[in-house]
């Protein structure tokens, strides 16, 4: 049976342009306290004396090491008096080169031990329109269709690892035929993660 949790801790992640954060902005009636880890990284990118708007492909893997220290400290502390929902990647695309960074490392000396993870997924086709039509919010990142379709089978292996690592449960959130481009609402999607959330709480028989 599955150990009461005092204040679960969950990641919503996947590929820039699959709707996690569209996703995120309705979980306000959630018993939880959603936070988007791009925003803590900028802060912290800032009170490291950098330009909050600097991409975290371009510092350097001793100063993003750093920053996300810190910004693991602070989820750590708020995670300590309630229960939270994490915005963000697991990879990072690195410019418009081949290469993935962690963008949430998971390692034996990290601070944060994720309770649940649900990963969003869509067609590659619709991540691949939504980019085009943001193109200046995606800048740098890959628009090639072959490749979106690689880094969402790694970005699944990867969430699933830290499941395994974490013990933590693991959601697949599967978009396409949910969204219909031109409902801006996005509320059947919406349930669906709300839901996904729910569960994973009733699981860990979290009652706040």
């Amino acid at each position: 049976m599955m150990a009461v949790v005092s204040h679960p801790l969950i990641l919503v992640t996947g590929l820039s342009a699959v709707g996690k954060t569209h996703l995120c902005d309705g979980l306000e009636d959630v018993r939880a306290e959603v936070v988007r880890f791009g925003s803590l990284m900028s802060d912290a990118i800032r009170q490291l004396g950098e330009r909050g708007e600097v991409p975290l492909s371009m510092l350097s893997l001793e100063i993003r090491r750093e920053i996300q220290r810190r910004v693991f400290t602070e989820i750590h502390q708020r995670n300590l008096k309630k229960a939270v929902i994490i915005d963000g990647h697991v990879l990072v695309e690195q410019g418009e080169s081949d290469l993935l960074a962690p963008g949430i490392p998971h390692d034996d000396n990290s601070t944060l031990r994720f309770h649940g993870i649900v990963m969003v997924l869509d067609n590659p086709k619709n991540i691949l329109l939504r980019r085009r039509k943001r193109a200046e919010k995606y800048e740098g990142l890959t628009n090639n269709l072959a490749q979106l379709k690689l880094y969402q089978e790694v970005y699944r292996e990867v969430a699933g690892y830290f499941a395994m690592t974490n013990g933590s449960f693991l959601s697949l959130l599967d978009l396409e035929g949910a969204v219909k481009e031109d409902d801006p609402s996005w509320n059947v999607p919406r349930q669906m993660l709300r839901q996904r959330i729910e569960d994973i709480f009733k699981y860990l028989k979290y009652d706040p």
